[in-house]
């Protein structure tokens, strides 16, 4: 599945999720979106991309040269800069791996924030 975002103002602000997402589930308390164990997209005139993700295992994820641990059974809010770049990457450093599953899963995103405005 593709995320993708246009802000359709003079700002032009763009998100695209084009790489290692999954469809988005829910259960009857929250909505979320699995990622892969490497995924990422293409931005535009965006200066802070945030993430509030869940993990089932410890993890640690990485974006440019910084990394941040990530905890399962926890509210983990990762915090990307991203002004004057093009694309990102964000890799894990595990896979979760679940029997009878064969996606390779990384985390779960409960939601996306563009700078100040909540998209996901």
């Amino acid at each position: 599945m593709k995320i993708n975002f246009n802000q359709l103002d003079d700002t032009k602000k763009q998100l695209q999720f084009t790489r290692g997402t999954y469809s988005v589930e829910h259960n009857k308390l929250n909505r979320w979106v699995w990622t892969s164990q490497e995924f990422g997209g293409v931005i535009k005139n965006v200066e802070y991309v945030t993430l509030s993700v869940d993990t089932e295992i410890e993890n640690v994820l990485y974006y440019d040269d910084n990394k941040m641990e990530l905890k399962p059974d926890c509210y983990n809010i990762v915090k990307i800069k991203t002004s004057g770049k093009s694309e990102f990457d964000i890799k894990l450093e595990k896979p979760f791996i679940v029997s009878g599953d064969n996606r390779i899963l990384g985390i779960k995103i409960l939601s996306i924030t563009i700078d100040n405005d909540i998209i996901f």
